[in-house]
């Protein structure tokens, strides 16, 4: 008989490089850096594009995993993600995105289908 918990693990480490550290989830490992504004290297990913890019593929997901419960052909989905904050605003306790805005593109529903598969997914 399966769990009723399922526990998600990931690793960052130090690289020994300013701005930059290795993350590893399961078997695999990428480097996140800080970005060139706060004096990272910028060369790869940084932590606010691995956080956004995980809210659009679960959302992306989600979103397909509805469809085929719903019985729903959903031929393409495409869910994007923009964020923007105010580099001149500090706070001493967590970064604050002034604006984060989410776009959901389905292909091959009518826009009344899509809404709903949207408004489903905004309620899990």
């Amino acid at each position: 008989m399966p769990s009723t918990f399922h526990t998600t693990s990931v690793r960052s480490l130090s690289s020994g490089i300013a701005g930059r550290c290795i993350t590893s989830v399961r078997s695999n490992h990428f480097i996140i850096d800080d970005p060139d504004y706060v004096g990272g290297p910028n060369e790869s990913v940084t932590a606010a594009e691995v956080f956004f890019s995980g809210l659009t593929s679960c959302a992306s997901l989600m979103l397909e995993r509805i469809a085929r419960e719903q019985g729903i052909s959903l031929a393409h989905i495409e869910v994007s993600l923009y964020g923007t904050r105010d580099l001149q605003a500090t706070s001493e306790i967590y970064t604050v995105f002034d604006r984060i805005r989410m776009h959901f593109d389905l292909t091959g529903i009518d826009h009344e289908e899509g809404n709903r598969l949207v408004q489903i997914y905004k309620r899990r």
